[in-house]
């Protein structure tokens, strides 16, 4: 407990000292203008307004210093500072900023009952500014949206004299969505819309909703351009989708590494609309030390009276190596599947066979065979979570997948694997930006296999019907894939970790962790044994504009350690990764 107090001890202090404010010094802008307190930073298009350009006409290469004044003016009261001041000095003009307001009070006048003033947050105690008020009308204006008001109309103001940013807020009748209507969709069937739209008829207007929507069209490549807009009638509203059909080929790449998997690379190319239903084709590569593998697939809405049900062929070969195993496997089926909107959340459900081949190259399990099974799954992702997705802030996603085979049918052996898997996120007290977030995640395996527990057997059973845990998706204190009951894996395992994270506190929005994960495995079927695994440690994620940056230290323990946890080491493992979340 002693490293753990430590930990936080240093958590704390980062907090401190990363967040504290740089001290004010007297700097020059341009040769022209002197800042004599405070601080000013001006982008490229008002550095020329003031300082002039070298690269612009004659007119611009020298600006008088009366209008240097003016813009530098507007642009300090601006920023919070009301009442800077300016001598000219011969060619030079000293500017001192003098105090900058900062906000005391954050109200709204007329009172509005429907906005809670006490969760919006970097608003008291920060300058009075441009930027501020902006922030509090944008925030004001999605409470509204987004609590069935899809009219209101949002004034916000500063008032100087009393250090106040006051929200003047009219938001109408609260309404029920009447209809949808959809423009420019061209030769696509009106039943495409039911699989992506998450507005519902008479339900409370969300602007959420509607974001979502057009954000799923955007982002299978059906439109170059998507928007919906609200037009109320009383106590209803009436959306308008207004599309802009572009080409159907989506072709995506990216790229991301961690210290598990090193660089890995994702290429995918899509055309979503192979009919006027938008059935779709995708082939999507990944490649990186670890694994390599190429997916053809298929979703064909072919069902004229299930507009969200389709047909789903599917190809995947592809080679894994790992610590204890390297596979080569290849993989075809065909699925019925369903796409859609329930209980404020979005469904994917699809089942099929599968024909199989394997060839266990290296480590425990089948060379060379190929067997028939079946494999099912349905994932839900509450619209919050799909929502606040980039953020990791809030909402579920949950999981469960099905595989199995039988003797009778194609297999060696009857075995059949449960997998369930849910994560959770709190935004604690709601507050906007978050700033304590809560994140959890479960997960549940089962391989009921009557005839294997630890006998020879087992090297009839395919890789992916064993359990190897460790590494970032559960374990962070054990490296990736270390406990694996000595290259036989497991089969039965139980897993929860948690997250808890300090948002928007430090520069750059880098968002430091607290971390800790338990779990338990079992060498036999629907059994647990006793050791029980834990990991804790810290961590930083940056959410940078090209995807998210996270690291990791993590301390592995085994607790009611016995004879088959004498191979596990008790160690740190650090961890880096790009484009990877919790």
């Amino acid at each position: 407990m002693g490293e753990f107090r430590t930990l936080v001890f240093l958590f704390i202090g980062l907090v401190i000292v990363w967040s504290a404010p740089p001290a004010a010094a007297e700097r020059r802008i341009c040769p022209q203008v002197r800042i004599k307190d405070g601080r000013l930073d001006l982008n490229a298009n008002e550095k020329v307004l003031v300082c002039g350009s070298e690269k612009g006409s004659d007119v611009w290469k020298t600006v008088p210093l009366s209008q240097s004044e003016y813009h530098l003016r507007t642009y300090l009261q601006n920023r919070g500072y009301p009442n800077p001041t300016f001598e000219r000095h011969g060619s030079e003009l000293w500017v001192w900023t003098g105090p900058r307001l900062t906000v005391k009070h954050l109200k709204a006048e007329p009172p509005a009952p429907m906005l809670d003033l006490s969760r919006k947050r970097l608003v008291i105690g920060y300058p009075l500014a441009s930027e501020i008020l902006d922030d509090v009308t944008n925030w004001a204006e999605m409470e509204l949206r987004s609590s069935g008001y899809a009219c209101p109309n949002v004034g916000v103001q500063g008032q100087a004299w009393d250090q106040s940013v006051v929200i003047n807020a009219r938001p109408g009748e609260r309404t029920l969505v009447r209809r949808l209507n959809w423009e420019g969709r061209e030769q696509l069937h009106p039943s495409v819309l039911a699989r992506y739209s998450a507005v519902r008829m008479g339900e409370p207007y969300d602007v959420r909703e509607s974001q979502l929507t057009t954000a799923r069209l955007f982002a299978d490549g059906l439109f170059q351009s998507a928007s919906i807009q609200a037009r109320c009638d009383g106590p209803h509203a009436d959306l308008v989708l207004k599309t802009s059909v572009g080409k159907p080929r989506l072709f995506s790449f990216g790229f991301g590494a961690s210290t598990e998997e090193l660089i890995f690379i994702d290429i995918g190319l899509r055309n979503s609309r192979l009919d006027n239903r938008a059935s779709s084709f995708t082939t999507l590569l990944h490649a990186s030390q670890l694994q390599q593998n190429l997916s053809l697939s298929a979703e064909l809405f072919s069902f004229p009276f299930w507009p969200t049900v389709f047909w789903g062929p599917r190809f995947r070969v592809g080679r894994e190596y790992e610590r204890d195993y390297e596979v080569v496997n290849a993989r075809a089926g065909a699925d019925i599947g369903r796409r859609w909107d329930q209980l404020k959340a979005r469904w994917h459900a699809r089942g099929g066979p599968t024909l199989n081949y394997v060839n266990t190259v290296t480590g425990v399990g089948p060379s060379e065979t190929s067997y028939l099974n079946w494999e099912a799954s349905i994932t839900a992702a509450s619209h919050i979570y799909e929502f606040y997705m980039r953020d990791q802030s809030r909402g579920w996603l949950g999981r469960l997948d099905y595989r199995g085979q039988r003797s009778e049918i194609g297999s060696n052996v009857n075995v059949d694997r449960f997998d369930g898997s849910f994560k959770y996120l709190w935004n604690i007290n709601r507050y906007s930006p978050p700033l304590l977030v809560l994140a959890s995640r479960f997960q549940g395996v089962a391989v009921n296999a009557n005839p294997i527990d630890l006998s020879t057997k087992r090297d009839l059973l395919p890789v992916d019907y064993r359990i190897f845990w460790g590494g970032n998706e559960n374990l962070r204190g054990f490296a990736r894939h270390r406990l694996n009951n000595g290259g036989l894996g497991f089969l039965s395992g139980a897993y929860a970790g948690f997250e808890f994270r300090l948002v928007e506190v430090l520069p750059y929005n880098v968002q430091p962790f607290l971390l800790s994960d338990f779990g338990q495995l079992g060498r036999k079927r629907l059994t647990l044994d006793e050791p029980l695994f834990t990991s804790w440690g810290l961590g930083l994620r940056w959410a940078s504009p090209f995807g998210t940056l996270r690291g990791s230290a993590a301390k592995g323990e085994i607790l009611n350690g016995d004879l088959s946890t004498l191979a596990y080491e008790q160690e740190w493992v650090y961890f880096l990764s790009f484009g990877q979340e919790f």
